[in-house]
């Protein structure tokens, strides 16, 4: 009896669960629930993805970080992408732009990393941006927290999803921005730009390069965009390379900011430019058989675009005068053709330029082996008023009676100087020079002429006086007087 008793227990103790078994057995159904757990949340986040709550989610991410409302049009998904057929954004008063609108946008989805979205690529087919003072009246709404509309993701899930979006790199085929003042003219644009956008959406900072296209800068001349690498952040545009063409050959390089703080936009830009033909810069169609070169220089623009200041310097290349009236003068004065075309071998100038106003400062221009022209130029729309240092070489001057005695009378630098004023206007430029040489050379002629000519082109006005001439007789006279001299003034 107590052997089976024995046998009895021994057998029941043999037969006692295996506390490893019933880990791996646990561990088991734990790993299984795990997976289905895994593949629900999966695929609940793959449902979640393709519904409203992320376009919603998207939604509110994207107007948070633009500061503007934003309306998000009908999407889709084709396999990793997500199309739109477009995007709008209205700005708040503290957004950076008053308008975007997006056409035809189409995003890759590489899944979530590093606690957000991860979009490799955006592509936009086009873009057209607004900075203008017209916003949205009341400033960005505080976010709610909250998905309005759509299925809203289970309180277990949203643990395992990310709360934001992060973009590699966003092309567009064609960009459009405007900058338009407070009466919504538009005073600087951009068009029709193949450009890449790298965003730092946390930072709200965008690294811009763009290539093509047309720059429009209010009363400028259009310039072809090559070439520019931008940073934009908050509300200022830093320009940290551009390259332009203007015209049919010049070229425009620099940087600078723009800064969207107040309105009008305020600029402040370091330009280079070169290879700039003067006929392109010249409304006056008389000035341009006058006058002929390239221009190449720096400038720095400062200001709003309707009421800038540039100043900087300027140099003339190949330049050319002909046909200009005090040339012409000088020609006959010298018997020198070389003065009717004036080949200039060096010309600069300082100069600042406020609305129709142009201030021309260390103004120097030489043509070699004839003259050289230093002094100040103000050209306040057509009216022009100048202050000149006019040199000329030594000898030129021989067939000028008085000319180096009386008018040139200054030596330095290889040259004999006198100062000459200019006024009149831009199509009709005046000099006081040309009358000081008449004057001087009259006086020396009339020096050495015999003393009866003089006493009898005396007893000549005397007579007409005397008889009560009228005084456009006695003018008259006079004129024969000039004739009389004039051979002796000019040569024939």
């Amino acid at each position: 009896m107590s052997k089976r008793k024995r046998r009895r227990g021994t057998s029941s103790s043999s037969k006692k669960v295996n506390p490893l078994k019933i880990v791996l057995v646990t561990g088991g159904i734990l790993l299984a629930v795990l997976g289905i757990v895994l593949l629900a949340g999966r695929s609940g986040v793959e449902s979640w993805l393709r519904g409203e709550g992320f376009r919603n989610f998207l939604t509110e991410k994207t107007a948070k970080i633009l500061k503007s409302e934003v309306s998000l049009g009908a999407t889709s998904w084709e396999g990793s992408q997500l199309y739109a057929q477009g995007f709008s954004a209205a700005g708040y008063p503290d957004a950076a732009f008053a308008r975007l609108n997006l056409d035809s946008v189409r995003a890759t989805y590489d899944g979530a990393k590093n606690g957000a979205y991860f979009i490799p690529e955006v592509k936009i087919n086009r873009m057209n941006l607004d900075f203008s003072p017209h916003r949205k009246k009341r400033r960005y709404p505080l976010p709610t927290g909250a998905d309005e509309g759509g299925a809203p993701v289970p309180g277990w899930l949203l643990a395992w999803l990310p709360q934001r979006v992060e973009i590699k790199e966003i092309r567009i085929d064609a960009g459009n921005l405007e900058v338009h003042d407070a009466n919504d003219e538009e005073q600087i644009g951009l068009k029709s730009v193949r450009t890449v956008v790298n965003p730092d959406l946390e930072s709200g900072t965008w690294r811009i390069q763009g290539q093509g296209g047309e720059l429009f800068i209010e009363g400028q001349a259009k310039l072809r965009l090559k070439s520019m690498a931008l940073r934009w952040q908050g509300r200022n545009l830093f320009l940290n390379q551009f390259t332009l063409g203007i015209f049919q050959d010049g070229h425009v390089e620099g940087l600078g900011e723009v800064g969207f703080e107040s309105s009008p936009p305020q600029l402040d830009l370091d330009l280079k430019f070169s290879r700039i033909d003067v006929h392109d810069l010249m409304k006056d169609e008389a000035w341009k058989t006058r006058f002929s070169g390239t221009l190449r220089g720096t400038v720095r623009v400062t200001g709003s675009p309707d009421h800038s200041r540039k100043e900087g310097t300027i140099h003339l290349e190949d330049g050319l005068l002909k046909s200009l009236p005090i040339l012409e003068t000088i020609s006959a004065y010298t018997r020198s053709p070389r003065f009717k075309r004036l080949a200039l071998n060096e010309a600069h100038s300082d100069f600042v330029r406020q609305g129709e106003r142009i201030e021309l400062r260390n103004l120097v221009v030489q043509s070699d082996g004839l003259l050289r022209m230093e002094g100040a130029v103000d050209i306040d729309g057509d009216q022009l008023r100048g202050d000149l240092q006019v040199g000329v070489v030594p000898g030129t001057l021989r067939w000028i009676p008085g000319a180096e005695r009386s008018v040139f009378t200054e030596s330095r630098e290889g040259f004999l100087w006198t100062g000459m004023k200019l006024t009149g206007t831009t199509s009709q430029p005046q000099e006081d020079l040309s009358g000081r040489l008449i004057i001087a050379a009259g006086e020396s002629i009339l020096k050495e002429l015999p003393a009866e000519t003089l006493e009898r082109a005396g007893q000549l006005l005397d007579s007409q006086m005397g008889a009560g001439g009228a005084a456009g007789e006695v003018i008259d006279q006079g004129k024969k007087v000039m004739d009389l001299l004039n051979p002796l003034l000019f040569g024939q």
